[in-house]
């Protein structure tokens, strides 16, 4: 039952995160979280732990992570919890803690699937950026796109 004059928060939603997955070992960075119907009270919530949150519009929040939090390989669930009236917590999105992989490791991107492999999909990501038909963002897939191949036995 409402209380004339109450307005009951809609649950929020999560459409993307931004970014959605770093390197192990990164600095602090911002998150933007991407969705619908936040409130000013609504909070960004990375696993499980509510974090000082930014509102910036109904459909976009910013929190601050910190190295400590991708300090370590796995996956991160990012959600946004508003409160009631109404309100509720949004299912969940995963942010990936990738571990380091070999150099050239490209695919998918931004940064590679870290299984120690350079493969066919690396290769062909290899070549768009050779040809010019992408260009390897600053950071880390720059730094693993301008790598020397790894040093082959020499069969006479």
């Amino acid at each position: 039952m409402t209380t004339i004059g109450q307005v009951n928060n809609s649950a929020p939603t999560l459409a993307s995160l931004s970014p959605n997955a770093l390197l192990v070992g990164a600095n602090a960075f911002t998150l933007t979280v991407t969705g619908a119907n936040f409130v000013p009270e609504s909070q960004v919530l990375w696993n499980g732990a509510a974090r000082t949150t930014n509102y910036i519009s109904d459909t976009q929040l910013t929190t601050t992570i910190s190295a400590a939090n991708v300090a370590n390989a796995g996956v991160a669930n990012v959600t946004v919890a508003s409160p009631t009236p109404g309100g509720g917590t949004a299912a969940a999105l995963s942010f990936a803690i990738q571990a380091l992989g070999y150099e050239a490791d490209v695919a998918p991107r931004p940064l590679g699937n870290g299984n120690g492999l350079v493969t066919i999909l690396d290769w062909g990501q290899m070549g768009r950026f050779a040809a010019g038909l992408d260009t390897p963002a600053v950071g880390s897939e720059f730094q693993r796109a301008d790598c020397a191949p790894r040093p082959r036995a020499v069969l006479f």
